[in-house]
């Protein structure tokens, strides 16, 4: 079990999703033969990541196809996706953030204290959200 992130202005983009991918094969952090489950998001299926399961399954890595096989759960099965309960509790963390206007702009205050949240979620609340989909 193990958790990668980025935060930026452009996310939300099949484009910076993609970005994303190309870092997850890049650090290592995706390696040969695993499996990624995915939501349905649009930018997970649409634009630039539309042919993202053959990409993950042909991406030559070390001389080798990478052979990652990408499994999409069912449409508005939050209950089954962990990384719902991970942004819920990102989410609820930053909200509780006073944000300080005359520090500089808004989005990059929410971008800094949204690593410092990240961060500071533990291990062990990550696998009690894998356990509590019955991962």
């Amino acid at each position: 079990l193990h958790a990668i992130y980025t935060m930026g202005e452009e996310n939300g983009t099949a484009a910076s999703f993609m970005s994303f991918c190309n870092l997850m094969v890049g650090t290592g952090w995706l390696v040969h033969d695993e499996i990624l489950i995915m939501d349905n998001a649009a930018v997970h299926t649409g634009g630039e990541a539309r042919d993202l399961e053959e990409w993950f399954w042909d991406k030559i890595v070390d001389g080798r196809p990478l052979h990652v096989l990408v499994i999409y759960l069912p449409m508005r099965s939050p209950e089954l996706n962990p990384i719902k309960l991970i942004f819920h509790i990102f989410s609820c963390r930053i909200r509780s953030y006073q944000i300080q206007r005359n520090a500089g702009p808004v989005d990059q205050a929410v971008i800094r204290y949204g690593y410092i949240v990240m961060n500071g979620i533990s291990y062990e609340t990550v696998l009690n959200c894998y356990k509590h989909c019955a991962y």
